[in-house]
């Protein structure tokens, strides 16, 4: 059971790092103390979601406040993550609620990273942001699957128009939202983060190799 919670945690500690990091890679040898502390926040974040033990969130506190020095307008954003990662943690939700307001979690922590990591938030950062997460969101919601079908094909259409994501990122994108939305009910939720883990890695690799 403990390498479950272990492994759970590693899988969305993942989806939320990876897509800020990857886009900010020329950055990563000499990230400042302060943006080390919104990574453990992070993790800690991941770990809370993965046990559901909100101790985890005392320490998020803590590295919230450490990570937001200097940048004190970010604070707001850190402690709402907090707060909702404590609705998660501690209420009973439906499945869909569940993983949907995780999936929203992982979102406004992504841009929270990529606000403490560039003086302002680009347009086309936001774009990726939104989405990448909104596959997986859309998933939980749309049915029958025709209708997810067609949701998730739109979404990647709009992504291709705005230069958010290549053809190939556009695929992948709509194959792993129709395989969660067709398998919604028996996929364990930790295939929700890996949906979002291989859209990040596919955005980044096609754009990095064209």
């Amino acid at each position: 059971m403990r390498t479950h919670k272990l492994l759970t945690a590693a899988s969305l500690a993942a989806q939320l790092l990876l897509l800020p990091l990857l886009l900010n890679r020329t950055q990563l040898t000499a990230l400042p103390w302060s943006m080390w502390a919104l990574i453990a926040m992070a993790l800690a974040l991941a770990w809370t979601q993965a046990t559901r033990d909100l101790r985890g969130l005392w320490p998020a506190l803590v590295l919230a406040l450490l990570g937001c020095v200097g940048a004190w307008r970010l604070l707001p954003l850190a402690l709402a993550q907090i707060g909702l990662a404590a609705l998660l943690a501690s209420q009973n939700l439906q499945r869909p609620l569940q993983l949907s307001g995780w999936q929203i979690e992982v979102a406004f922590v992504q841009l929270l990273l990529l606000a403490r990591l560039n003086t302002v938030l680009t347009l086309s950062a936001v774009l990726a942001v939104v989405f990448v997460a909104t596959p997986p969101l859309l998933a939980q919601w749309s049915q029958p699957l025709w209708v997810s079908i067609g949701l998730q094909v739109l979404v990647a259409g709009l992504a291709v128009w705005q230069q958010s994501f290549t053809l190939i990122t556009a695929a992948i994108a709509v194959l792993c939202g129709c395989a969660l939305a067709l398998r919604a009910k028996q996929l364990p939720p930790v295939a929700t983060a890996w949906a979002g883990i291989v859209i990040s890695v596919a955005d980044i690799w096609t754009h990095l190799h064209g």
